[in-house]
């Protein structure tokens, strides 16, 4: 008697929501009653919505462990999938439901399931949302665990390092997953460049598992995968270690937990940046319109650059050619160019902690990049570009006073014969131009166009990055004797 005046109850909730009430329109509004009565009447279960979306598929999307049950043996068809190839083991894989993935893979879901036309694997998916039991029975049922979906090449392992979930990676390892697969070689898709372009292609892709972990910053990850056997050394397309990448993104403390496991601090790039050079840029990184990531790892970057030097860290590597810039329509720096070094992307900053460590530690002064600038020009102003360059003025002038006192040419000019001078000028260091006077830097200095000091600070220029005036140190050289050179009509 009880059971009938459930099942009369059950009817009428179903009824009460009119003839035309779907079982996918209950389980979408999250009304079990009607949906259990629609079961008990023999209604279709797999009746699809417009878009093929099925009761079954929001009882997943809901996270109904009760109403996934009871669809399955009321005998909904666990593979039916909607028009986007979206299936409820896909859903639940995604949401990260164990006990529900278990659940319709012994009603017979496939465990190979596509998620997305590039061949996204439903195991690729669980690896992404971090359950360890959904990725556990996935592969029980015979998941491909070194499936590789065709747009990046990335596999479930990639997925699963790159949101950091540790267990997943370790799982999958367990598994027979290959950490020495490379997602896909992309290229840039940047137009042809002349042979004069200072703008360079950039190689992407071909990264591994572990550079995604480095990439995040997550030493769990990398640990389970270094007592797995990666290479903690392998590079990818473009040259750049795991090292170099966990420092590029400002993750120091796992930086210094690869060299405490034996990382190479020397592989360099296809551009020649190696480690130090990486963190002394990143460190001193230039300010950007562009949203940068916060310098807030536990350990200091100082530190890091201390910890690369005490593990054999060249000090005296140069750059091969200038570094890509931050977006796509920026060439980069032109002036850090092939032959730069450490201490002149240090110097550059102002950044003389830096610059004392790099001393200590055998870093030549007297090295010129291909344009002949070196490490005294950077500090005092060649190169300079206002309101982009960090540092201070009298960070500047602390890290000027010493490179003058390492012995170098005040007046030793670059290629195109700019000396310290024209250098402080440009930026408009009145303090700097002050102590290189003093020094004995020669106010009247032409570059190789026929421009003094006194120019440079007026205005003039021919050169595509357009200098500001700056009066008061046109004032201040006109007071010291400095002379004009060059009229620009």
């Amino acid at each position: 008697m009880r059971t009938t005046v459930v099942l009369a109850a059950l009817w009428f909730a179903a009824a009460a929501h009119g003839e035309s009430l779907s079982a996918a329109e209950a389980a979408q509004n999250q009304d079990w009653v009607a949906l259990r009565a629609l079961s008990q009447q023999s209604a279709n279960l797999n009746a699809a919505q417009p878009d093929g979306t099925t009761a079954l598929h929001w009882a997943a999307h809901w996270n109904d462990l009760a109403a996934v049950k009871l669809l399955l043996s009321a005998g909904a068809n666990p593979n039916t999938a909607n028009r986007y190839g979206v299936t409820a083991l896909s859903e639940a894989a995604g949401l990260g439901n164990g006990a529900i993935v278990e659940l319709l893979l012994k009603a017979g879901a496939d465990a190979k399931t596509l998620t997305t036309p590039d061949g996204e694997t439903v195991l690729m998916t669980a690896a992404r949302s971090g359950n360890v039991e959904a990725v556990k029975a996935l592969l029980e049922h015979g998941a491909d665990v070194n499936a590789k979906e065709s747009y990046r090449g990335q596999t479930a392992l990639m997925w699963a390092a790159a949101e950091r979930h540790a267990a997943v990676v370790k799982l999958l390892l367990e598994h027979g997953a290959d950490w020495k697969v490379l997602s896909l070689e992309r290229d840039n898709k940047m137009p042809k460049l002349s042979a004069a372009s200072s703008v360079t292609p950039m190689a992407r892709g071909g990264l591994t598992a572990f550079h995604f972990a480095a990439r995040e910053g997550d030493i769990e990850c990398g640990r389970v995968m270094l007592d797995a056997g990666v290479d903690i050394n392998q590079v990818d397309a473009d040259g750049t270690s795991a090292l170099v990448i966990s420092i590029l993104n400002k993750h120091y403390s796992f930086a210094k937990f690869l060299l405490d496991r034996g990382a190479n601090p020397n592989i360099a790039d296809s551009r020649g940046r190696t480690a130090l050079y990486s963190v002394l840029d990143m460190r001193n990184e230039d300010y950007s319109a562009l949203p940068s990531r916060k310098e807030d790892d536990p350990l200091p970057s100082l530190e890091l650059v201390k910890a690369l030097l005490d593990r054999g860290a060249d000090p005296n590597k140069q750059l091969t050619r200038n570094l890509p810039g931050r977006s796509g329509m920026d060439s980069g720096d032109v002036t850090l160019d092939a032959g730069t070094t450490p201490l002149m992307r240090a110097a550059r900053a102002g950044d003389f902690a830096a610059m004392r460590l790099l001393l200590d530690k055998g870093a030549d002064p007297k090295l010129v990049t291909k344009d002949g600038n070196n490490v005294l020009l950077f500090a005092a102003g060649v190169g300079y570009r206002d309101k982009n360059t960090k540092g201070s003025e009298s960070d500047a002038l602390e890290a000027l006073k010493i490179t003058v006192g390492l012995g170098l040419d005040i007046n030793q000019g670059n290629d195109k014969a700019e000396t310290a001078l024209h250098g402080a000028a440009f930026r408009g260091a009145d303090s700097i131009v002050e102590y290189l006077v003093k020094q004995g830097a020669r106010l009247n200095a032409k570059t190789k166009q026929g421009f003094t000091p006194l120019d440079v600070a007026m205005g003039k220029s021919v050169v595509t990055q357009l200098p500001v005036p700056h009066e008061s140190t046109v004032a201040l050289l006109r007071k010291l004797g400095a002379e004009e050179g060059r009229d620009i009509k």
